[in-house]
């Protein structure tokens, strides 16, 4: 059923169909028009640019240094939620929590799915928590809060690591607050931390505020008392522990009611003077996560007008209907009295919007209403739906004197998800919004058959049976992973899946906590859900304003264009592909716009020269430029960081960490009674392959290796030196219109694969070393090493300066190795262009161990994830199997299934496994 008349109806389905009086005004006409006008416009945008999304599942939620990721990737189309064909490339990203990107891959994408690993291996990962980042080019149109986040700890896997477990107390001492926190000290393997000082700084930010250093007890334990500082938002325990590294900050998350943050939002946007209206709130703690609170909301003369309790999270709503002038004040307790909160400022006039979502209920109830200064105007508004940016409805609203319009719009004309209804003005001006969840129960049903009884070491085959709401067999994609509940513990509360990502928090701004929470059978998350609507914001997938400024990545190619000195495109030009390592050679001809596209090969480190022939094959000289990939700024997230790994480290993880000091201690073959204790990092000294220095390669005050260069990408020379060579300088001699180059205070040479560059270009001519030094990218370049102190300068002054010996600490030499070798020239772009783009990233295949009668070939099974399946295909009767090897002792598994059907219909499954007898060889 529609919305009631005077409401004139528009309704998108299948078809439009208009519903109208049979005497209509022309302004009934106009208006009715200008809601066609929006539909037509939110197709096309839809249709030129649909939005994608993305979900990773990893095989499990935390991770130890020398494990491996293993993860899959779904592509979906955002308004279907189909498998998208749009993208055939993937970027993965893992960041410290500092933004620091630690590694980056490109995948391949077939038909919206993908799959990889990556290695946590010592050298780039450290313990500590890290966010993986995953989106498509494409998805860059729409903003980097379209992208998937996931926040993951690694910890560490060597017996001298060390926990620690915080308890605190708030207190009162003389009337004053006092923070009583206890700290005990344990080794990775739980062997406490005996008799040993640890020194301790209480931190606000970066003010100290008290000092202790203290011996632990027999129990590891030490405690301290503070006074808290009035704000203490960042409040934390520096420890060190034995002056041997062993330190950690510990987030002192006291969650103070006198340190939360209650932020109020009214149902549609404003509080409008004399319409009822529900007030969403959310009180936030130190720690970036919801905290319960309850309070009274008072008027400006202290009269109680209601009350107010939070529920998940920190989220709750009231009723309220404020009156005209009135100033709202909501006051909550806390530990050293009360707080209080302003409301939002009461508007004299708007629109109010008030809907009731029950959950048994097939309609949605929305009441709008009108202050008595909009019903004097008489102008028509626009009432619209829309979910994952498609418009599935829409009137035209008229209020004809009346004050409120009732009625209730059927949720069968919406899919499961995020509906956003809107009211806009005649002139397209957005005066309210609301989010609603529409839930059909439609989620796919996963059916998982196991033995019924499982043996360690058993192989185990797991049958699948996958249908939709109504029984009928599924054909579809899916991962699997099987985990040991000893090692990983399973949260589907607070865990993502691909069914809370897709459809609920791809969907809105800011960080959802316990997304699981919301699709649970708790009789409160339905109300919990249409609290955090009401409170979060959303996430636009409108069509850029400006159109398309990053482009779909089909495949793994190389495409750009040729334009001839007057900046047309250069049509039928040869553009000729080569590379020497693997030898490869291709071509291709431009087009009418000037464009070229040639696929690439699969190689470890990619290295292409492009070079523009003429149709003789000589050089034509014509400049290349070519699409290259910008890898986006790495902004932080809004997701609340986590404790750090080594602080109240739960018993599952304390297992975890232990089992992988375990598999250390066989790998290395350490033999019994000697403790694996955390390596030191020797940096390998930096050698420049075919460098012509003079105390032979590496051997200099500063060094910059190929890999500084990789990394440098298309800077030129002279602004690498500039960046990595401190004290770099040029200076303009008295008349001269050419740079000197100094390096601090002494004059520098360019020394070029062995070659000088004054040999060519004469310190006091008028061709500016600037000029050579600029003609180069550090991808031409294979390393450079700076010679300045005496050590490494003499042997360069008795070649190159013999008359300078006696004045010798006045000159730098820089040596530079080229790729080409050849000595000092001015490099020739045109017509040439060296392509490195980041290689492609297959994946390895998951280790299965195999057990045989006499034998165990899996010496080394401590598997935390007992199995990995990235890729399980249903049939046409929804069935699939999959097999694997329990592990090497009885315990829990629990099985986690998720995926996509070629429906677009999405589906979840947690299963627990029982291994109920030991090993029988």
């Amino acid at each position: 059923m529609g919305l009631n008349k005077p409401f004139i109806i528009i309704r998108f389905a299948v078809c439009v169909l208009v519903l109208l009086c049979c005497t209509q005004t022309q302004a009934q006409v106009n208006a009715r028009q200008a809601l066609l006008n929006i539909k037509a416009r939110a197709d096309t945008s839809i249709k030129n640019f649909p939005p994608e999304k993305v979900y990773l599942q990893t095989d499990r939620p935390y991770y130890s240094v020398g494990d491996t990721i293993w993860y899959r990737g779904w592509v979906i189309d955002a308004p279907s939620t189909l498998l998208s064909t749009k993208s055939g490339l993937l970027h993965v990203e893992i960041a410290t929590d500092s933004n620091v990107v630690v590694q980056k891959f490109l995948l391949p994408v077939e038909n919206g799915i993908t799959w990889g690993n990556i290695t946590l291996n010592e050298k780039d990962f450290k313990p500590g928590s890290y966010i993986i980042r995953a989106y498509t080019n494409w998805m860059r149109n729409f903003g980097a809060q379209t992208f998937f986040y996931k926040r993951i700890n690694i910890t560490g896997g060597y017996e001298d690591n060390w926990t620690v477990k915080v308890r605190t107390d708030t207190t009162r001492v003389n009337g004053q607050p006092n923070v009583k926190a206890i700290l005990q000290f344990s080794y990775a393997d739980k062997l406490p931390v005996v008799g040993k000082p640890v020194t301790m700084q209480v931190m606000n930010g970066r003010k100290t505020i008290t000092k202790y250093t203290l011996d632990t007890e027999l129990t590891g334990t030490v405690d301290i008392s503070f006074k808290p500082p009035q704000s203490g938002k960042d409040l934390y325990i520096k420890a060190r522990v034995d002056n041997k590294g062993n330190a950690v900050n510990i987030p002192l998350r006291l969650n103070k009611a006198d340190d939360t943050d209650l932020q109020f939002m009214p149902e549609g946007g404003d509080l409008v003077a004399g319409i009822q209206t529900h007030v969403g709130f959310k009180a936030i703690g130190t720690n970036g996560r919801g905290i319960n609170v309850s309070g009274t909301i008072t008027d400006s003369r202290g009269n109680k007008v209601t009350t107010f309790r939070s529920g998940n999270c920190g989220m709750g709503n009231f009723m309220l209907t404020p009156l005209a002038g009135e100033r709202y004040t909501a006051t909550i307790t806390t530990g050293s009295g009360s707080k209080t909160f302003a409301l939002p400022k009461v508007q004299a006039s708007g629109l109010g919007l008030f809907v009731l979502n029950h959950i048994n209920s097939d309609s949605l109830r929305i009441t709008v209403s009108a202050s008595a200064d909009v019903l004097k105007q008489g102008s028509p508004y626009f009432f619209i739906a829309k979910s994952r940016g498609v418009i599935h409805y829409a009137a035209i609203m008229n209020f004809d004197n009346k004050s409120a319009l009732t009625s209730y719009l059927n949720k069968n004309l919406f899919p499961t998800g995020i509906t956003h209804l809107l009211i806009t003005d005649d002139k397209g001006r957005t005066l309210n919004e609301r989010l609603v969840f529409i839930d059909h129960h439609d989620a796919l049903k996963i059916q998982v058959t196991a033995p019924p009884q499982i043996a360690a070491k058993d192989s185990v085959d797991l049958n699948l049976l996958i249908t939709d709401s109504n029984g009928k067999p599924v054909q579809g994609t899916f991962s699997l992973a099987v985990t040991d509940d000893a090692r990983v513990k399973t949260d589907t509360l607070n865990d993502a899946n691909i069914i809370t990502s897709m459809l609920l928090t791809s969907e809105l701004r800011g960080y959802v906590e316990a997304p699981g929470y919301y699709f649970s059978k708790d009789a409160n998350a339905w109300q919990a859900l249409d609290d955090l609507l009401l409170t979060q914001g959303w996430v636009s997938y409108d069509a850029p304003a400006k159109g398309a400024l990053f482009p779909v990545e089909e495949d793994y190619s190389v495409n750009g264009r040729l334009t001839n000195l007057f900046g047309k495109p250069a049509a039928g030009l040869g553009v000729n592909m080569f590379s020497i390592r693997p030898f490869l050679s291709r071509d291709t001809i431009t087009g009418k716009d000037g464009r070229f596209k040639m696929p690439l090969p699969l190689v470890d480190t990619p290295a292409f020269i492009l070079k523009a022939v003429k149709k003789n094959g000589k050089p034509s000289g014509i400049p290349i430029t070519v699409n290259e990939f910008q890898m986006p700024h790495f902004v932080p997230t809004n997701i609340p960081a986590d404790l750090p790994w080594n602080v109240n480290t739960g018993d599952t993880v304390i297992r975890d960490i232990n089992a992988a000091i375990s598999k250390r201690r066989q790998t290395e073959k350490m033999p019994e009674g000697t403790r694996l204790l955390q390596g030191v990092t020797i940096s390998a000294k930096k050698m420049v392959k075919d460098s012509r220095n003079l105390n032979g390669a590496g051997n200099a005050d500063i060094v910059l290796d190929e890999k500084d260069m990789e990394a440098a990408g298309k800077k030129t020379l002279l602004k690498l030196i500039e960046e990595k060579i401190p004290g770099f300088f040029p200076k303009y001699p008295k008349g001269s219109p050419v740079a000197w180059y100094y390096v601090k205070s002494k004059f520098a040479f360019f020394i070029i694969d062995g070659v000088n560059l004054f040999d060519i270009v004469p310190p006091r001519s008028y061709i500016d070393e600037r000029d050579y030094l600029a003609s180069y990218t550090a991808e031409s370049i294979k390393g450079i090493e700076l010679n300045y102190s005496a050590k490494y300068n003499n042997v360069y002054l008795a070649k190159y300066c013999p008359g300078c010996d006696i004045i010798m600490l006045d000159y730098a030499f820089i040596e530079i190795t080229t790729r080409s070798g050849s000595g000092p020239h001015m490099a020739d772009a045109r017509g040439i262009y060296l392509y490195k783009p980041l290689p492609l990233s297959l994946p390895a295949q998951f280790y299965k161990p195999k057990y045989t009668a006499n034998k165990t070939d899996a010496a080394l099974d401590n598997r935390p994830t007992i199995a990995w399946e990235p890729n399980v295909i249903t049939n046409t009767e929804g069935k699939a199997s999959v097999g694997f090897h329990a592990g090497m002792s009885t315990g829990n598994y629990t099985v986690i299934v998720q995926g996509v059907g070629m429906d677009g219909s999405l589906g979840v499954r947690y299963f627990p496994l029982k291994v109920k007898v030991a090993a029988g060889l």
